[in-house]
């Protein structure tokens, strides 16, 4: 069985979403926890739940 491709492009692309948002969304998509996408992006983990949530 074949996994589906990423949808992270097409929700960009449909909703508008910023570049930031894409990375979050990706980071989200791939399974990484609010505490992996803080360190990854260099944000607090509070922030990271903040924009998660806004997604």
């Amino acid at each position: 069985m074949r996994l589906a491709e990423s949808l992270v492009p097409w929700i960009t692309r449909e909703y508008g979403l910023t570049k930031r948002e894409e990375v979050l969304l990706s980071l989200l998509e791939k399974g990484a926890s609010n505490k992996e996408i803080a360190e990854q992006e260099c944000i607090s983990v509070n922030t990271a739940v903040i924009l998660t949530l806004t997604l």
